[in-house]
């Protein structure tokens, strides 16, 4: 039997393989300028670890080990770096910030943008209670999102409030839609038993929701002081934002903070690349240590459509930048030399291994593989110890000795202007 990718799961080929290891690079970079370090978890962890609050157990991958002990492969990241956080034999200055990267996997029916196994980008703030991290890790999301080239991403902003709030309001929206259940929708009447609050998000219940208790008017002061002092200094960090009373968390773990990072797309409207909240309660429901905490989490796959689409900066970091070409077999020697010299100068360079074809045909596929500068070697070249630089864009063509060969490659690419020899 001929094997076969499982359902769910994804193959990444180049170009889209270049351009994923591109946006993890970019997310290093970006979350090591607020001071955010790596950590790395376990992809199986115990099934204890998740609690059926957050995601219903038939939605997680769980199977037993050999001793009968129930493990699952991860549905996402913040668990997991909470339990390592206590797992750590020393205890670390507080607040610690991490960011990780990995494949998260949740057993769901796959379709358009949604996938059995997926990539998982995050930072967390974890011990301390402080609104100025809730700012930091939304300004660090967005930051990381217009080094991608998605500058137009807007953050919608909203507060949970804190336990008192979310019951007190829970109950004035079920006694307000229960009143009115035989005019909700069949999903409305289900959401009306486990979190009336997800209605709001209805669409085919604008009338009603128009009409409903508002959220913002029934948190208590202290909930409400606490979001406007966050979009205050959102303001003040220049991060676009616009507050979302519909948007809203399902687990009681999550407390005040939650965010939305959302891209517009013309023809499909707001588009969710990613998102986070504060958690302040989860490491309770974890049977861990009272650890408040806030993170953002951007899911790679989705964010590759857009990037792919929209940005054009993947492709600077993507393959190889330079292709040397022997022209014959005799001188392939010669160009293999070329390229460790060029690659010792930290230049990307791979060999065309294919002496058969004519020059020219070689050279149309290697513009088509993104590759800009074309190094050519023939007897004269080596004889001489020189090389031709062709841009095979402009087309410009430059002959050098091998010594020069970098200097002249780099000049071109910066754009001066050379004459040939």
């Amino acid at each position: 039997m001929t094997p076969t990718r499982p359902r769910g799961m994804r193959d990444l080929l180049p170009p889209e393989a270049d351009a994923w290891e591109w946006v993890r690079s970019v997310h290093k970079r970006v979350a090591s300028l607020y001071g955010y370090r790596q950590v790395v978890t376990p992809v199986i962890e115990t099934a204890a670890l998740f609690p059926q609050e957050g995601l219903p157990e038939t939605a997680m991958y769980r199977f037993n080990d050999h001793a009968g002990r129930p493990l699952v492969l991860r549905p996402d990241g913040v668990s997991g770096v909470l339990r390592a956080v206590h797992d750590a034999p020393a205890r670390q200055r507080r607040p610690l910030r991490l960011r990780y990267a990995g494949p998260m996997f949740r057993y769901s029916r796959p379709q358009h943008g949604i996938r059995r196994e997926f990539t998982h980008l995050g930072l967390e703030c974890i011990g301390t209670t402080s609104l100025y991290a809730d700012v930091e890790v939304i300004e660090a999301g967005v930051h990381f999102t217009r080094e991608l080239g998605l500058d137009d991403v807007t953050v919608f902003v909203n507060t949970v409030g804190d336990e008192v709030d979310r019951h007190l309001y829970k109950a004035r929206l079920t006694e307000y839609f229960g009143g009115l259940v035989d005019q909700l929708c069949e999903r409305c009447r289900r959401r009306l038993h486990d979190d009336p609050r997800r209605i709001l998000a209805c669409p085919l219940e604008p009338t009603l929701v128009a009409t409903a208790p508002v959220w913002l008017e029934t948190i208590s002061d202290a909930s409400r002081q606490r979001l406007e002092s966050v979009l205050d200094l959102l303001r003040s960090s220049g991060v676009p934002y616009d507050v979302r009373p519909s948007l809203v968390r399902g687990p009681s773990y999550y407390i005040h903070t939650v965010f939305t990072f959302m891209l517009a797309l013309p023809d499909a409207g707001p588009f969710d690349i990613g998102g986070g909240e504060r958690y302040d309660l989860l490491a309770e429901r974890l049977a861990l240590p009272p650890t408040p905490g806030v993170g953002c989490v951007f899911g790679v796959e989705r964010m590759l459509e857009a990037v792919m689409a929209r940005s054009s900066r993947h492709q600077d970091a993507a393959g190889s930048e330079i292709m040397v070409l022997a022209l014959s077999p005799g001188e392939m020697k010669y160009a293999a030399d070329i390229a460790r010299r060029l690659r010792a100068d930290g230049l990307r360079v791979e060999m065309d291994l294919d002496c058969d074809r004519r020059p020219e045909r070689r050279l149309r596929l290697a513009s088509l593989g993104h590759v800009r500068f074309a190094v050519l070697v023939g007897q004269d070249e080596e004889r001489a110890n020189r090389a031709v630089v062709r841009d095979l864009g402009s087309r410009l063509q430059v002959a050098t000795t091998s010594r020069d060969l970098p200097a002249v490659i780099r000049r071109l690419r910066s754009g001066a202007s050379l004459g040939t020899d």
